[in-house]
């Protein structure tokens, strides 16, 4: 009884019935919008094993306008060689393949990645296994897909693991797939990981810069440990060698997803619950002036024996309906 009249009280002040749904869908979407995005930066936890363990690491490289530098091969391999801080160091690098065979060619996004990479971020496969160190170094032709490429090459079939698929006119075996939340810088649309393969001539690289790296912390060792550690590193790589001009900088993980975006997005934020609390004094106006234009009616219903309560409960369920 209450929610009919509720209802025909909205159709019959359609202006106003309009006009609160709007201000509390704007105070409303805003904050929706905003905490979705604050959420997946700054709130929801990484697909990563202990997450805050994790850490980026780069080249500082501020004297020509780059402080968090890709490093070189070489820089990473003495990092990972005589570093004290880590439990190891893994490397990325960006490749790019272009898949054919049956159904459309197509250009996949893709990352050659050290065998290290997946117990560096604590992550496994949902299907079939990761390739291992001997793999790595001899750049064997296999390859851990994402859910994503699983689904849409594949059709999600459960015997994907061993098959062969042509990626820039080699074959490569299908070793592994990743869950659906896995992602790891630059982009969230990897769709192929691939043996990084580095050779003993790239290795001994300083002046290339083109790497990812990440390391995870050993065990009692915290972040700010970590970044003395590698100063002192790089320190002592620059008096052994001039060409290590580079000192290493640590980034917690965290921080390198979210950038300098984190103070930005909490102000965001709190600017539309602003929003939200300036929609819900409006839509309080608009009901306080619409309860003193149904004086007469409250007057003639209380005369008719409506109590105070039953009164509250039909005031009450129009805001409901309305919200």
């Amino acid at each position: 009884m209450n929610i009919r009249y509720a209802l025909r009280q909205l159709r019959k002040t359609p202006g106003f019935s309009v006009i609160a749904i709007l201000t509390l869908a704007l105070g409303i979407g805003a904050n929706t919008a905003m905490f979705s995005v604050v959420d997946a930066v700054l709130i929801r936890p990484l697909p990563y094993a202990d997450a805050d363990r994790l850490a980026m690491v780069w080249e500082d490289a501020g004297r020509i306008g780059f402080p968090r530098n890709t490093p070189s091969p070489g820089n990473w391999q003495t990092w990972r060689r005589e570093n004290t801080v880590f439990t190891d160091i893994a490397a990325t690098r960006g490749r790019a393949f272009t898949i054919t065979g049956e159904g459309e060619h197509e250009q996949l996004p893709a990352l050659g990645v050290t065998a290290s990479f997946w117990t560096v971020l604590g992550s496994q496969p949902m299907l079939g296994r990761v390739f291992n160190d001997d793999e790595d170094r001899r750049g064997a032709p296999v390859a851990v897909i994402s859910y994503g490429l699983w689904q849409r090459r594949f059709g999600g079939a459960r015997d994907v693991v061993g098959r062969k698929m042509v990626l820039n006119d080699a074959a490569f075996e299908v070793i592994g797939v990743m869950p659906r939340d896995f992602y790891f810088l630059p982009f969230r649309t990897i769709d192929v990981w691939a043996p990084a393969a580095f050779t003993p001539k790239e290795l001994a690289q300083t002046g290339n810069h083109y790497l990812r790296c990440v390391g995870r912390l050993k065990p009692g060792v915290t972040m700010e440990q970590a970044k003395a550690a590698m100063t002192m590193l790089g320190k002592q790589m620059l008096a052994k060698d001039s060409n290590h001009q580079s000192m290493p900088v640590v980034v917690p993980l965290r921080e390198q997803l979210a950038g300098k975006t984190a103070t930005s997005l909490i102000v965001l934020l709190c600017a539309a619950a602003c929003v939200l609390l300036i929609s819900c004094a409006n839509l309080a106006n608009l009901l306080l002036a619409r309860a003193a234009a149904r004086g007469r009616e409250v007057a003639v219903r209380s005369a008719l024996g409506a109590t105070r309560a039953r009164l509250i409960t039909q005031f009450l369920t129009e805001s409901i309906v309305l919200a």
